[in-house]
């Protein structure tokens, strides 16, 4: 992972978010990819939207959770990307990550579809399916941003 985030530090189409201690020690860590929606994890790519901020690679550390690091993270990351000039920020959250979907609600967003993965040793493959006929990805005044949730993985 930490090679991972150096690469991508580098490339503009990505921003690097990380939170640590004097000491060094990392707390956790963010990232947003610009232009794009998109997870390798799931194999679910939905193109490419120049407008969208896509947060991913969300991380707090154990021994730091509790303490709003990651409504941190998520806030550093939505100022920077409307600063860039994104409208719209998404991010896929596990249905099953109770912490994570509270804390992207607290920050405003809005489950906007559902994803679905089907699995085989040899292969994965992503469905994003839309909750309300009404929604789409949009940024409103009242909201950063919707996201779409997915299911525990198997």
């Amino acid at each position: 992972k930490v090679a991972l985030i150096h690469e991508r530090a580098g490339n503009q189409r990505f921003a690097v978010f990380v939170a640590s201690r004097l000491s060094g020690e990392i707390c956790g860590f963010g990232q947003i990819e610009f232009g794009r929606i998109r997870d390798e994890h799931l194999s679910l790519h939905l193109g490419a939207a120049p407008e969208v901020a896509h947060l991913i690679d969300d991380y707090v550390g154990v021994r730091h959770r509790g303490h709003r690091l990651q409504t941190a993270l998520v806030t550093a990351r939505i100022q920077h990307a409307h600063a860039r000039g994104s409208s719209i920020m998404t991010v896929l959250v596990e249905a099953s990550n109770r912490a994570s979907r509270a804390s992207m609600g607290r920050a405003g967003f809005r489950p906007a579809f559902r994803v679905f993965t089907l699995r085989t040793p040899w292969w994965k493959r992503s469905w994003a399916l839309c909750r309300d006929p009404r929604a789409r990805i949009t940024h409103t005044s009242g909201s950063p941003g919707q996201y779409p949730e997915t299911p525990p993985t198997t």
